[in-house]
């Protein structure tokens, strides 16, 4: 089952940061400067956190995964995020190929 998941990173050094955008990007959208919106599977969420941790410096950088629910299956009301001011606009990952 696919989830809703928010990722945000603060990340002392540019050229990591860098990096870590550009995964972040892979498996979702951006949202804020450092905050991500991403759907995945367990298991995709496992390989996120697995290649961010092998990008960041653990005693200088933080990654924060937040679990926000399941992704809407058909037929059901599609998770809502409420902002105020611009709104989002979130990319169907379901029907990307990577």
């Amino acid at each position: 089952m696919r989830q809703h998941v928010l990722v945000a990173y603060d990340i002392a050094d540019d050229k990591r940061l860098r990096r870590v955008m550009r995964t972040c990007l892979d498996y979702g959208d951006r949202v804020q400067f450092s905050v991500y919106a991403v759907q995945v599977s367990d298991k995709d969420l496992a390989i996120l956190k697995e290649r961010l941790h092998r990008q960041i410096a653990p005693t200088q950088d933080r990654v924060m995964f937040v679990r926000l629910g399941p992704v809407a299956q058909e037929g059901e009301p599609p998770h809502r995020i409420d902002t105020i001011g611009l709104p989002i606009e979130l990319t169907d990952r379901k029907r990307l190929l990577f």
